[in-house]
């Protein structure tokens, strides 16, 4: 950078939710260019607990009696 060096406009800046861009990245393997380390990609995912205190909160889990729960729908006994 400088003056006749990149711009800063001109500068890739990493987005770890821009696919394609990470797999630039992961291309970038000769001897001569820096090793891309640290995070690559991050899929704009929800994360498990969001997703499990959600399903408690639509289902009611979160009052309702544990054995109730079990033994809702089909069920079946083993032994006699």
């Amino acid at each position: 950078m400088g003056a006749n060096g990149v711009s800063p406009e001109e500068l890739l800046v990493h987005d770890e939710t821009d696919h394609a861009l990470a797999q630039m990245l992961v291309a970038m393997q000769p001897p001569e260019l820096p090793q891309a380390l640290g995070v690559i990609y991050c899929a704009p995912a929800p994360t498990y607990e969001r997703e499990a205190l959600a399903q408690v909160r639509t289902e009611g889990l979160a009052t309702a009696d544990l054995n109730a729960v079990l033994r809702k729908g089909r069920v079946w006994a083993i032994g006699g």
